[in-house]
């Protein structure tokens, strides 16, 4: 009986290890097009085409962060919905942001920075947390500037390049 249960506990103790070791954290996923981004309110409606390149399906259940401008905390930016990326494929994702700001004021110092962006400091402080197949996953950037938030969660070199140009359109 000894030998059963000792087996047991043993073949228990390595497929745990296995199943841990096998999780891994995941690669971010890909945005291949945008096709929808438009306002609402202060509301932000996003719809990309996105390649989640993992072995295994990613929802990202919750995630926020928050905006200084010039050191200054100014709002925060609040996924509404999770999104969820099946593995190995590319989906239509769509999602809704919310940008709350803590004041009306804080509200109009942005608007007129937005104008331009290259001449103020703008920085992100970010959690996220999720599920990489059944495995929770989270993830936390300190307050850094936007464009190295934007490299440290994967997202494409092109998203702050067309962050930095729209801003120095104008």
């Amino acid at each position: 009986m000894t030998y059963w249960r000792n087996r047991f506990l043993f073949t228990l103790g390595v497929l745990t290890a296995l199943l841990f070791c096998a999780c891994g954290s995941p690669t971010a996923p890909q945005i291949e097009k945008v096709v929808d981004l438009h306002l609402e309110g202060l509301s932000v409606h996003l719809g990309a085409q996105v390649y989640n390149p993992n072995p295994r399906k990613l929802v990202l259940s919750k995630a926020k962060a928050t905006l200084w401008l010039d050191g200054t905390e100014l709002a925060d930016i609040v996924l509404r919905h999770p999104l969820k990326m099946p593995r190995k494929k590319t989906t239509l994702v769509e999602g809704q942001i919310d940008l709350l700001f803590r004041t009306p004021s804080d509200e109009f110092r942005f608007m007129l920075a937005a104008l331009s962006l290259s001449s103020h400091t703008v920085e992100l402080e970010v959690s996220v947390r999720g599920r990489y197949g059944l495995m929770p996953y989270s993830k936390k950037i300190k307050r850094a500037p936007y464009d190295q938030v934007f490299r440290e969660l994967g997202l494409p070199e092109s998203a702050f390049q067309l962050l930095r140009s729209k801003s120095n359109e104008r």
